[in-house]
């Protein structure tokens, strides 16, 4: 627990550069979700019609990157859950009916198996997603780690709300 807490003393320091923050989100989450071997943040565009990769973490290779960009248009049914519902949770990311859309361009380069989203909200809207992938084997994600990752959206509205 103490990783919480000192996630949001560092998103409530206002001196942080917000590539900084999103690197210590990514990190403490990958610290709290063992199975998260890549750990991305994104930000929806106004029209909630594209998502783009403000940083994502790859724990085996302890590699960052940004800037991918995954549209509405190619996976209608992922955007619709996770604007519905604020979660999508797929076990076998490639067969689920909401992300087996981002099979080919997406998930068959990353070799990404599992993967559970949760929305991050700012002012009741929708303006993020914390991703967690399970690499090379299909993981069976956890209610606690699903708990955890609703804790951690909280607490990144904080990063949304000020960039």
């Amino acid at each position: 627990m103490s990783q919480l807490s000192d996630l949001i003393i560092e998103l409530s320091k206002p001196t942080d550069k917000p590539d900084d923050q999103l690197t210590k989100i990514c990190i403490a989450i990958e610290a709290l979700i063992p199975d998260a071997h890549r750990v991305s943040i994104w930000r929806f565009d106004d029209n909630k019609t594209c998502i783009r990769c403000l940083k994502c973490y790859e724990k085996i290779s302890k590699h960052f990157s940004a800037g991918q960009i995954l549209t509405r248009k190619e996976c209608p049914c992922y955007f619709e859950e996770i604007l519905l519902n604020g979660l999508v949770v797929a076990d076998n990311a490639q067969e689920h009916p909401q992300t087996q859309c981002f099979t080919d361009d997406y998930f068959s380069i990353h070799n990404i198996r599992s993967v559970f989203d949760c929305i991050v909200e700012t002012n009741f809207q929708p303006t993020g997603i914390i991703c967690c992938e399970s690499v090379n084997v299909v993981n069976n994600w956890e209610k606690s780690d699903i708990e955890m990752i609703k804790r951690i959206a909280n607490m990144t509205s904080l990063f949304f709300e000020r960039y």
